[in-house]
């Protein structure tokens, strides 16, 4: 079973292959996946259009290429401190 920071090194490792992302979540002990899915939450709320989120992505299952994008910046930008989604990658990456 995968802790939260094996979770995170599987899915960077996907890319965007959504199926390989979901086997590593898949493969995580249940706090784990709690975490993860905190931060992945915090990632997808900050490209969304609700919550104050910069409008990004349409849907949380938005596929398109600015959407991604988002994604993939937000996510690599929480390892700064004081950076959106800091603490839930800190809180992950700590477990």
């Amino acid at each position: 079973m995968r802790s939260c920071m094996s979770v995170l090194a599987c899915v960077a490792g996907c890319g965007q292959n959504i199926a390989c992302q979901q086997v590593c979540v898949d493969e995580a002990t249940t706090a784990a996946r709690a975490t993860y899915q905190a931060f992945a939450g915090c990632v997808v709320a900050a490209c969304g259009a609700f919550d104050g989120g910069s409008a990004k992505c349409t849907s949380a299952t938005d596929p398109s290429a600015t959407c991604q994008t988002c994604i993939t910046n937000t996510a690599a930008g929480a390892l700064n401190p004081g950076a959106t989604c800091n603490s839930e990658y800190a809180a992950c990456a700590g477990s």
